[in-house]
């Protein structure tokens, strides 16, 4: 089936704007411009191993282009050697319950119900306790995942922070345009599960609390894009905003030191210092008054629950009820002895 992907137009009737001009929320410009694109001393030698790469890329398929370049412009995980507390898995299929629905039925009518599933060619997330080299040291401590899992965007990872779209230098896949779609639908998704899981846990969230950082690639270029919901009042509807932060080529036709490419980096290497920081923080504070929201609903569920099994059941017996004296009281019950009557009295 491969990745699918929904047109520009439908995407903006179901409200989510790819490319966006809109202006950044205040906190979300301040941190970014202080965080994100804060200068780094420490450079890796990622940039000048994708200065090497990038042709043996540019010659291959999508699946062969990500495994030559995915270390270097993103990052190695855990499992693999990499970076501590994090996990990067391929094809992650989120849950589309934090898509929006067609939001009148004129969008409905031209363009569905439902966007396509979204599949991000590559998650990364938190590593789950029991993937971790260390369970003292995980992210998230078992409990506090036994706590999120049951309404998890997706398996494997914890709270996904970067996504990437991939396509092939050919384009037989689709083309930069189609990752920045997908990637814009992925993103929408990842926001929403974000501002559920701080509402439900009576946490009014900031735009940084639920932005998403997301990277397209072509295996020539790499596009990093930060996404981000806004509620309209005016309009009483929630838009999703995909804005361009950053493009770089992979290689630099000059500079065999790819020091535009440094850069790139050093901003995906802000946005991990970031995520395992303070917005693993604010997840991991957020996460008991989730739980005990969580209870309380599921305490009231049960005996909904229950009022509504003895309401069937008690309307079950008035029907067996109806029927009986509707039997009674036909021709054929008429004929049939009863205690008092006529015939019994004969009887004596």
């Amino acid at each position: 089936m491969g990745n699918p992907v929904d047109e520009t137009d439908k995407l903006e009737a179901f409200n989510i704007y790819v490319n966006s001009m809109a202006t950044l929320p205040v906190d979300l410009r301040e941190y970014i411009q202080k965080e994100i694109e804060a200068p780094r001393k420490v450079w890796s030698p990622a940039a000048t191993n994708l200065y090497r790469n990038q042709p043996s890329a540019r010659n291959a398929n999508e699946r062969s282009g990500i495994d030559i370049l995915a270390d270097d412009l993103l990052f190695r995980d855990e499992v693999h050697g990499g970076e501590d507390h994090i996990c990067r898995v391929a094809e992650a299929y989120l849950r589309t319950a934090h898509l929006p629905t067609a939001p009148s039925a004129l969008v409905e009518k031209q363009h569905g119900k439902v966007l396509t599933q979204p599949i991000a060619d590559t998650a990364i997330g938190y590593i789950s306790s029991k993937d971790s080299k260390d369970r003292a040291v995980a992210p998230l401590t078992r409990k506090e995942e036994l706590v999120i899992t049951p309404d998890a965007l997706v398996s494997m990872i914890h709270f996904p922070f970067l996504t990437c779209q991939w396509k092939s230098a050919t384009g037989t896949g689709g083309t930069m345009s189609h990752a920045q779609n997908q990637s814009a639908r992925d993103g929408t998704a990842i926001v929403n599960y974000l501002h559920d899981f701080y509402t439900r846990a009576a946490h009014e969230p900031s735009a940084v609390d639920t932005c998403h950082w997301s990277v397209t690639c072509d295996m020539h270029s790499a596009m990093l894009w930060v996404h981000w919901r806004n509620f309209n009042k005016e309009e009483q509807i929630v838009e999703h905003h995909m804005t361009l932060v950053d493009q770089q080529f992979l290689r630099s036709a000059k500079d065999v030191n790819n020091k535009a490419m440094e850069g790139f980096r050093s901003q995906l290497r802000n946005i991990l210092n970031w995520a395992l920081g303070q917005r693993l923080h604010n997840l991991k504070a957020a996460i008991p008054q989730y739980e005990v929201n969580e209870a309380k609903k599921l305490k009231r569920a049960i005996p909904a629950a229950a009022r509504k099994a003895s309401q069937q059941t008690s309307n079950q017996g008035r029907g067996s009820n109806s029927r009986a004296l509707s039997e009674e009281s036909s021709p054929q019950s008429s004929k049939r002895p009863k205690i008092g009557s006529t015939n019994q009295q004969q009887l004596d």
